[in-house]
């Protein structure tokens, strides 16, 4: 779905600026492992900055995650809503109303499954994410026009690719892989969470890295002179299988993606509610979203709570006139920005850690080199745009970061009066 939007800005350079963002997430995995290893929690990256650089930081990390957490949500029930309509075909017509009765189906079933039991609900999501992915790989390897099993020489040499082209792409390209760290927020309820925990990370990013490039090397060979048809359709994948004369297989393309979306849907909601659930038992939100649920043992305050906001940013796009491969597009870019904040955050913390113990080695100091520096070109990148709502999207992530901060700063100089009332009136001081 995203590559794309990442072809029409980097060109022949797409598996390049995919290839940028599969080493910059592999650094960043590698920093955030520094803090998995040692400890777990529900509250991932926010609880592993406080660690290193304090709470004002740590809570300036919760809230870009949140942030992108909340905009992935919305981004992907756009992408849904998109195959959705593709799949049911002349069965339901195009509107708004039918636009926001998806949103409202998708994100309402989602948050039932993560009220009552997250676990089996992502077994079934994972055995349909890998036949998803089954289908993609044979579509783009099966032999005959258009297959990615050809030599595309303007594309190993870059013909006509420039800096700039690459830079454009690579927010979208680092897009692909957010997310694939919200498994740190599962910390309390992993099975031996030091080791599955920084596997999965690990493994996250290596493994979608390799898929989002080849999926970039195919998408650029199936789609060319064809640039119109994919911007009209908003279905990539099914219009590349009629490209590629395999119609049997778009229907379970179709529907497969579907699931996928949901699946994202679900994480999203999964991963927001649990930093939600961690910064109301630190004291910086109401206790309300700190509950735990008697029966299922979920955060379910804080589950409805972000479903609820998804839902609503959702609709009031919708009711808006933005169409729902805009609310993909916008909100997945949006929240591209708040990922980028946390893992710039946490590779800062890493480094702060690992002087602290005096354990920097080779690999981590390249690694945060590497990290830091793609994570800052993509940032400068974002400015790049000249279009539209793309071109707006940076600055009003600072302005909604700005607003946020003196939040944070009232919310930390009440805690820290708090604390010293408690130890003033402490009966066993």
């Amino acid at each position: 779905m995203g590559v794309p939007f990442i072809l029409a800005l980097s060109g022949n350079g797409s598996w390049l600026a995919c290839l940028l963002a599969l080493l910059a997430m592999a650094c960043v995995a590698h920093q955030i492992n520094i803090f998995a290893k040692r400890s777990s929690s529900s509250g991932s990256l926010y609880t592993f900055v406080d660690e290193s650089l304090g709470s004002g930081v740590s809570l300036f990390t919760a809230w870009a995650l949140l942030i992108a957490y909340i905009g992935t949500g919305c981004a992907v029930v756009g992408g849904l809503t998109i195959y959705m309509y593709s799949l049911l075909g002349a069965h339901v017509h195009t509107s708004i109303l039918a636009t926001i009765v998806i949103a409202i189906a998708a994100v309402s079933l989602a948050a039932f499954l993560a009220y009552r039991d997250v676990h089996i609900s992502a077994r079934v999501m994972l055995i349909i994410e890998a036949f998803s992915i089954l289908l993609i790989l044979a579509l783009f390897l099966l032999p005959g026009p258009r297959t990615a099993l050809t030599w595309d020489r303007s594309q190993w040499l870059l013909q006509g690719v420039s800096l700039t082209q690459v830079r454009g792409g690579l927010v979208l390209a680092i897009f692909g892989f957010v997310g694939f760290e919200s498994a740190a927020s599962l910390g309390v309820e992993a099975v031996n969470p030091l080791k599955t925990i920084p596997r999965a990370i690990s493994l996250t990013a290596w493994i979608s890295g390799l898929f989002f490039i080849l999926a970039a090397y195919a998408e650029s060979i199936g789609f060319a002179g064809h640039a119109d048809q994919l911007a009209q359709s908003g279905a990539p994948l099914q219009l590349l299988s009629e490209l590629r004369h395999l119609p049997y297989l778009s229907v379970f393309i179709t529907a497969t993606t579907v699931c996928s979306f949901f699946a994202c849907t679900l994480a999203c909601i999964s991963a927001a509610s649990r930093i939600l659930y961690k910064l109301s038992h630190d004291r910086h939100l109401h206790r309300a979203c700190g509950l735990t649920h008697e029966d299922h043992q979920t955060p379910h305050v804080a589950i409805v709570l972000v479903s609820v906001i998804i839902l609503l940013g959702v609709v009031f796009m919708t009711a808006d006139g933005v169409v729902p491969f805009d609310v993909y597009g916008w909100s997945g870019t949006f929240a591209t920005y708040g990922f980028i904040t946390a893992y710039f955050l946490v590779a800062v913390g890493s480094a702060v850690l690992l002087r602290r113990t005096k354990d920097f080695t080779f690999m981590s100091t390249i690694s945060l080199l590497g990290s830091l520096f793609i994570l800052g070109l993509a940032a400068v990148s974002s400015f790049d745009a000249t279009e539209g709502a793309y071109h707006r999207l940076p600055y009003i992530y600072i302005i909604t970061m700005i607003v946020i901060l003196p939040l944070i700063l009232l919310r930390r100089k009440s805690e820290e009066q708090n604390d010293e009332a408690e130890e003033v009136f402490d009966p066993l001081a």
